[in-house]
Order: C-alpha cells, then sequence, then structure tokens
C-alpha cells in the first residue's frame, strides 16, 4: 500500500517537510531527539544505580533529579550570566555559587550534581552535617571517609560552620584529598568568597591554614553570583494556594 504525503512543517523546527504516516520530524531533529533520548535514559539508570548505592543513610547518594530542562524559569531570569555560565559547565571545574537565601543556588547545582552522574559518583551532604558527624569517628572512617571519595559533591550551605582550627584542617584535609584525585567539589553559601575568607579569619588565627583551604579549590573554579528575591515563599503561596 502506497503511504500518503503531504507537506507540513516538522513539529520541532517548523521547517517544512514531507510528512508522511509514522514521520512528523526532519531528520536533522530525529537525530536530536534520538539523542536526548539516550541522554534521559542514561540519567535515569546512573541516578538509580546512585539511590540504590551501600550507605546510602550515610551520605546521600543522589539527589533530587533537578535538571536545567525541567527548572522553574524563574532562576533563569533572575540570573541569565550564572544559568549560562551552568550550562556550559563540562564538570571539570569546581563550583562555588553564593547569593541570598531562596535564589536558586542549591537547585543550580543539583542540576550540575544530575549531569555529572553521567561520568560517575555524585552526593549532596549538609557541611554542618559533614562536621557534626565526622567528629565522632576517627579520622579515616565514616561519613568523612566516604566525602573524600565521592566523584563530585555538593557541600551545601558551608558558611553555616562555626570552624574550629581542627574543623579547619579537617576541611583542608578534605578539599587536599579530593584536589589531588581530581575529584569535583561544588559549594553553596550566602556570602562572597572573600566574606567567608573572613569569617574564617575571625576564628582561626592560623591565616596560612584559610588560605591554604580556599587555594586547594583553585585554579578551576567556577564562581557563580546569584540574586533576586527568595523563591521558597513562592513554592510555598503555590501549595497553600
Amino acid at each position: 500500500m502506497e503511504l500518503k504525503e503531504r507537506k507540513g512543517p516538522c513539529l520541532r523546527c517548523k521547517k517544512e517537510i514531507t510528512i508522511f504516516i509514522g514521520k512528523k520530524y526532519c531528520d536533522e531533529c530525529i537525530a536530536i531527539l534520538e539523542r536526548e533520548q539516550k541522554r534521559k535514559e542514561l540519567l535515569e539508570r546512573a541516578t538509580d544505580r546512585i539511590r540504590d548505592a551501600k550507605n546510602a543513610d550515610m551520605l546521600r547518594l543522589g539527589t533530587t533529579r533537578c535538571t536545567f530542562a525541567k527548572s522553574d524559569k524563574t532562576i533563569e531570569q533572575m540570573n541569565p550570566q550564572a544559568w549560562q555560565r551552568a550550562h556550559e559547565w563540562k564538570g571539570e571545574d569546581n563550583v562555588f555559587a553564593y547569593g541570598d537565601v531562596g535564589v536558586g543556588k542549591s537547585y543550580l547545582c543539583r542540576c550540575l550534581l544530575m549531569r555529572a552522574a553521567l561520568y560517575g559518583s555524585i552526593g549532596e551532604l549538609s557541611a554542618r552535617r559533614l562536621f557534626k558527624v565526622s567528629a565522632r569517628f576517627d579520622e579515616g572512617r565514616g561519613l568523612y571517609q566516604r566525602a573524600c571519595r565521592i566523584g563530585t559533591l555538593l557541600l551545601d550551605d558551608i558558611d553555616k560552620v562555626q570552624l574550629t582550627e581542627d574543623g579547619m584542617a579537617a576541611l583542608w584535609e578534605l578539599f587536599d584529598e579530593r584536589n589531588g584525585g581530581n575529584k569535583v567539589t561544588l559549594i553553596t553559601t550566602n556570602v562572597t568568597p572573600s566574606d567567608l575568607k573572613a569569617r574564617w579569619l575571625e576564628r582561626v588565627a592560623n591565616k596560612s591554614l584559610v588560605d591554604a583551604t580556599l587555594n586547594r579549590l583553585q585554579p578551576n573554579l567556577l564562581v557563580l553570583h546569584m540574586t533576586g528575591t527568595t523563591l521558597r515563599r513562592r513554592a510555598e503561596n503555590k501549595e497553600g494556594a
């Protein structure tokens, strides 16, 4: 039976093509959609594998499935430059995301984690929990040890940790080991890199230790400045509506 053909726009790019039963896209768009589907399947398999990892209760291996495609467009509109730089991230540079509460720092870094999940292990951890729990274990064991090994680690709210000199030394060792193992670290904070350094210097007398800790994130550091109004109130209002 002869297939019925007609002219019409490609559903994706709107270019005029010959349409017949079973074909509604041009050849170029079909190739793009096939690549996107393959990437989606890889991402789903990676995140499922990570969620099933052993000892996931100690270190949250995997995280909320935040992606650039499914994101709240308000974040992109408020911070187009930071969004674009994050979108171009290749999974090799450390990331320092800072800004006010609720502007999308953690969400954006979780998008990066989901991208990194295609190539290796990922983990998300509250900085306060890392130092609170690791202090109860011998060095080289438990949560701290796994945080050193994870391929791409999101250390959330690092400015909330009231570091002592021992804590600063532990953070230096964490960054040093991850730096030496070609691991990637993502950091979120409410303050700028210089303000974070100033806070640490108020509590830690050893200036060289503070400098050495921050230098472990260099030279490959992507700094993302996030601005705007908090999105959390909007989410709460939607839920209460």
